[in-house]
């Protein structure tokens, strides 16, 4: 599943999840650098778990992050995930 955000028809965020069996994996969530802070990361997050919960029906997901972006790390605790 890809999930993006358009401005003016460009994208600004996106993200990728992949379901197996009953775990789903995220990855490459990025935003533009001069659109960060302002929550889009958090939406494409959402709709990708909504996604694997609703859609997919996982009951695990996990996430890999450098553990030196901070903000990335801060954005997957606020779910409940340990980001390591």
């Amino acid at each position: 599943m890809y999930a993006s955000i358009e401005q003016e028809a460009q994208p600004v965020a996106l993200g990728m999840s992949v379901a197996e069996g009953d775990r789903a994996g995220f990855f490459e969530v990025l935003v533009a650098e001069r659109l960060r802070h302002r929550g889009l990361g958090r939406q494409i997050m959402e709709t990708l778990m909504a996604w694997a919960r609703d859609d997919a029906g996982v009951k695990t997901v996990w996430l890999q992050v450098v553990e030196a972006n901070t903000p990335a790390v801060s954005l997957h605790r606020s779910f409940g995930l340990d980001a390591i």
